[in-house]
């Protein structure tokens, strides 16, 4: 099994039951086994300001899946949500996932680049990963604590938005 990172975000309908109903997707698959979630945090949108805030969230999960298999899995999730295929990049949107890292694996194909290339300019990303996984080391070498310090928080605005969301989360620590 390999450990992987993920991030999820939504900024439309009813965000905290769209967070909720992707981590019920994930771990419904045999090869995918939930091992820690984040808190919720509220932030403000990035890129294209013009949308409502987003809650974003991070997992980390243990998985058999190959990297091209777990991106091809997560993103049948979105569109399941209800995610449109022919979506603008930085737009409002029901449900985003990212895979963050995998195992520290270096990737890079058309498709699918780890570590996420901007996950070094992303507050929301950095703070709830760092909850749950503060001294886990980038292949650059740095933690992820080290890493969300580096950033400046005036821009990367990120307040705690609630407990994570129990509703019916089926991980295990």
């Amino acid at each position: 099994m390999h450990k992987v990172f993920l991030s999820l975000g939504s900024n439309l309908g009813d965000k905290l039951e769209n967070l909720n109903n992707a981590i019920t997707k994930i771990s419904l698959n045999e090869h995918i086994k939930i091992s820690s979630c984040s808190n919720i945090y509220q932030s403000k949108p990035m890129y294209n300001l013009n949308q409502d805030d987003f809650l974003n969230m991070v997992i980390e999960i243990e998985t058999n899946f190959r990297p091209l298999e777990l991106m091809k899995y997560i993103k049948d999730i979105e569109i399941l949500l209800g995610r449109s295929l022919d979506q603008k990049h930085n737009y409002p949107r029901v449900i985003d996932i990212d895979i963050l890292d995998y195992e520290n694996q270096l990737f890079n194909t058309p498709e699918l680049t780890i570590p996420h290339p901007k996950l070094y300019e992303r507050m929301f990303v950095l703070k709830p990963w760092c909850e749950i996984s503060p001294d886990y080391v980038i292949n650059n070498g740095k933690t992820i604590k080290d890493l969300m310090l580096l950033l400046d928080c005036n821009n990367n605005y990120v307040k705690f938005c609630c407990k994570k969301y129990e509703k019916s989360i089926p991980y295990s620590n």
